[in-house]
């Protein structure tokens, strides 16, 4: 430090907000030169600064001065106006250290004064850049920046330009539908109780002691799996793997902790990358009271780890809805003692599928697609027939079946209105319509076909009551 000019550590810098008619501002900072001094002003109201010229807009007094100076605007401010003034000394020397073989201290000192007051206006300016942590390599500015763009980091984290105003402002929808879409799966999410995953999950009733496989999986002690088809519902539940007594696993030992529980089969024939939730209440009792388990495949929409399921879909408005149920070839699904049971069969071993109705408790009517025991080869599942049941729930006849066979459609059954005027077909009686002549094809006790090929025998009937393909005589 000078002891004639010593330099503070100052910011170098001052702002002013002008009163009406103010002139005078002052410098509070040492400089050497009048031309080392900037200022600046801001019009009241505005927000852009213009730098002011010195000798034309501004004069500076105090060059050399330890305290500092000032400067003086030509024309006088108005109320609010901004003013902003700094150092930024000129880049060059004002003395020579050695002059005529001789050193002079001043002179020296005096430069040195100079070094100090460029290092004070460094560090400020560089306070004023956006700085990374330590070590940080400063991004590089890539292409040409553009008007009203915003920089935005690429995946080299250098900075390149990036959207406008509009362009942000052009998204916003999106984002907040996305915001809201985000909100309501996190408000979904929020009402499961999610668990950690599992390696497999039951296909049957198990032993719950001993490593064992499961659904194909070569379970191992630590081994976490869903048991959910076990005989006495009260044991289902998560467990961990033992070569002992299998016990539950700790995120899932109380009964509070499995209602709604969620959880995922990680590996298995049947149930690999499935996921699955407890559907049993709050209220219960483990290890006394069921546990039920539903596979999760989409929101609103469950499928039963027994091929059975009872229940409806309750959309986000509130409205509830019959649920839609997908069941894979080779599968038999069924819904015993409800108000309804559906069963659908495997292909080529009964009924391909089957619509029950009850009336309390006593099967009434059924609705059949496919009947393969009748039927056989390409024309497998290929009828339709509603049948009728008598007070036990014993079979009586079909009361209307539509049948493809050998490429004939038949209609048979027996169909009775309630007002006592029957038109009934006994069961065997046809009324047909097909390509060719009945006779060696159709099967009927009696009936009607009617020939469409473009042949001259149109209509045909059969009268003889006899269950056969033959006496289909030409009308």
């Amino acid at each position: 430090m000078s002891v004639v000019f010593p330099i503070q550590d100052k910011p170098r810098y001052a702002k002013y907000t002008a009163t009406a008619g103010q002139t005078m501002f002052a410098i509070p900072f040492e400089f050497q030169q009048n031309r080392d001094i900037k200022v600046q002003k801001t019009l009241a109201g505005e927000i852009t600064p213009a730098e002011l010229v010195q000798v034309t807009d501004y004069t500076v007094a105090g060059a050399g001065v330890f305290e500092g100076g000032s400067f003086t605007l030509v024309t006088a401010a108005a109320a609010g106006d901004v003013l902003e003034v700094w150092g930024e000394a000129v880049l060059d020397r004002i003395t020579s250290v050695v002059q005529a073989g001789k050193f002079k201290a001043a002179a020296h000192d005096t430069e040195h004064d100079r070094h100090r007051i460029i290092q004070q206006e460094l560090k400020r300016e560089n306070e004023r850049t956006v700085r990374g942590p330590l070590g940080y390599a400063a991004p590089e500015i890539k292409g040409t920046p553009t008007e009203g763009k915003a920089l935005v980091y690429d995946a080299d984290g250098n900075l390149i330009p990036g959207p406008d105003a509009g362009d942000i402002a052009a998204a916003q929808p999106s984002a907040a539908a996305a915001a809201a879409s985000a909100a309501e799966a996190a408000g979904y999410v929020a009402q499961l109780a999610w668990r950690m995953s599992c390696r497999a999950a039951t296909i049957s009733n198990i032993t719950l002691s001993g490593e064992q496989t499961v659904d194909g999986v070569a379970l191992v002690t630590g081994n976490r799996c869903l048991v959910k088809n076990q005989a006495a519902a009260e044991d289902n539940g998560i467990y961990v793997v033992d070569g002992g007594a299998w016990a539950r696993a700790s995120d899932a030992d109380a009964w509070d902790k499995l209602v709604s529980a969620v959880t995922v089969a990680e590996q298995g024939t049947a149930n690999a990358d499935t996921i699955w939730i407890c559907t049993s209440d709050q209220g219960g009792t483990l290890g006394t009271t069921g546990l039920t388990w539903q596979q999760k495949l989409a929101n609103g929409v469950v499928a039963s780890d027994d091929t059975t399921f009872t229940g409806n879909i309750t959309l986000a408005n509130g409205l509830t809805v019959p649920a839609l149920i997908t069941v894979p070839q080779n599968f038999t699904l069924s819904n015993p003692g409800g108000s309804t049971e559906m069963q659908i069969n495997k292909a080529g071993s009964g009924f391909l599928a089957r619509l029950w109705g009850l009336a309390n408790n006593v099967r009434r009517w059924a609705f059949d697609l496919g009947d393969s025991t009748v039927e056989g080869g390409s024309n497998t599942g290929s009828d339709a027939a509603l049948k009728a049941y008598d007070d036990f729930g014993a079979f009586l006849f079909d009361v209307v079946k539509f049948r493809r066979h050998n490429r004939q459609t038949l209609l048979y059954g027996e169909l009775t209105f309630p007002n006592d005027n029957i038109i009934a077909w006994n069961n065997g009686s046809v009324l047909a319509v097909g390509s060719g002549s009945p006779n060696g094809v159709v099967d009927a006790r009696a009936g009607i076909y009617i020939q469409v090929d473009g042949g001259a025998n149109m209509l045909w009937a059969k009268t003889n009551n006899v269950l056969n393909n033959t006496g289909w005589v030409v009308k």
